[in-house]
């Protein structure tokens, strides 16, 4: 529809009038309405910026579920006077941590995929003495998969001569760990490609002897097992309560490759929510007085019966700062890792590793 317009006779001259200027003509008679408009357009603005650069403090609650509380054995555990008396100085308290959602690839195709990979790569072929077992033979490696655990391991076919000269005449220094890390690298990479699993160079493990490796030192080590990871923030992430990481490999002391176990899940994480960690101490009284933790694994010297329902004390003497894949919520989040002393309620002591939430959840 046309715009409608007046004439108007003005000093005898007829003019035209658009009777839509009336708001303008408002504005200008009342000028308080325009600085009105601009004063409630400012406020918006700062408050839009103010919101992005301020950090929320509504945090995201996670309900409870079985990595939180339930133990390697699927036991639930009371505690009761445990202690943190280790160094906190590794773990950054004010790193920007995540929870992030994540659902998980169908763990049969990725070790489908990954027997491929390291049967090519190895040139095995699957031992036809086995017919019932994955089991894959070669000059140089054996390949077998658990189909328990999900767990495929690869085995250097070390004749006893070659292990016996290898123990024997070890060389001067024992195990350079750099050596071994980077060798253990390029054995990943090679699968996996570079950048996807990260070694976790702080937790190397020194190992001396043939059939049972015992825990040995760099100077004196016959193997060092280098654990992968991927990583979210620069930590490792692993899965609900596994005591390892997804990768572990073994090198040995002249930096082959002795065996290598995979259990891997891969990960495609989205952030949801940004959170603060707890400190240790708040997450060690959450021990105490909610339990909130789990026990990951065990150590003991003589095979007696423990009673882990019950903890009555306990010295905790190192801390990590780690994510875990939470099957059950479908989520990753930040856990601290625990190793110490404990006592069960039958005043046996035996050495163990606890995870625990390193955010607020839900009681």
């Amino acid at each position: 529809m046309a715009k409608k317009s007046i004439r108007v006779l003005r000093n005898n001259k007829w003019h035209r009038h658009n009777n839509h200027s009336k708001p303008q003509t408002m504005i200008k008679k009342q000028p308080w309405i325009k600085y009105f408009i601009i004063f409630i357009f400012t406020v918006i603005v700062i408050a839009a910026i103010i919101r992005v650069i301020t950090p929320q403090t509504d945090e995201l609650l996670l309900p409870p579920s079985d990595v939180q509380k339930k133990n390697l054995d699927q036991s639930v555990s009371i505690y009761n006077n445990i202690e943190f008396v280790g160094s906190t100085s590794s773990i950054n308290l004010s790193q920007e941590v995540g929870i992030y959602s994540n659902e998980l690839a169908g763990s049969e195709d990725s070790l489908d995929e990954l027997i491929t990979t390291i049967v090519t790569l190895f040139d095995l072929t699957r031992d036809p003495e086995l017919p019932d077992k994955e089991f894959y033979v070669g000059d140089s490696y054996t390949l077998s998969r658990s189909t328990l655990r999900d767990e495929l391991m690869l085995s250097r076919s070390t004749s006893p001569e070659v292990f016996i000269e290898q123990i024997s005449n070890p060389p001067p220094g024992g195990i350079d760990t750099q050596q071994a890390i980077s060798r253990a690298a390029q054995f990943v990479n090679s699968i996996f490609g570079e950048h996807q699993y990260i070694p976790q160079s702080d937790n190397v493990v020194y190992l001396e002897g043939i059939l049972e490796p015992n825990p040995s030192t760099e100077r004196e080590a016959h193997y060092a097992e280098i654990s992968f990871a991927q990583q979210i923030d620069s930590l490792p992430v692993i899965l609900d309560q596994e005591l390892s990481t997804p990768i572990m490999v073994m090198v040995s002391n002249n930096y082959l490759i002795q065996k290598a176990v995979f259990r891997i899940k891969e990960f495609s994480p989205q952030k949801i929510a940004e959170v603060n960690l707890l400190s240790i101490e708040e997450a060690v009284d959450r021990l105490n007085q909610d339990s909130v933790g789990s026990i990951i694994g065990i150590a003991q010297e003589e095979p007696e019966l423990l009673s882990l329902s019950q903890i009555n004390g306990g010295i905790l003497e190192s801390a990590e700062l780690e994510y875990r894949y939470d099957s059950e919520l479908k989520l990753i989040y930040p856990f601290y890792r625990f190793t110490g002393t404990l006592i069960d309620d039958l005043g046996q002591s035996f050495q163990a590793e606890i995870i625990a939430p390193a955010i607020k959840v839900q009681l």
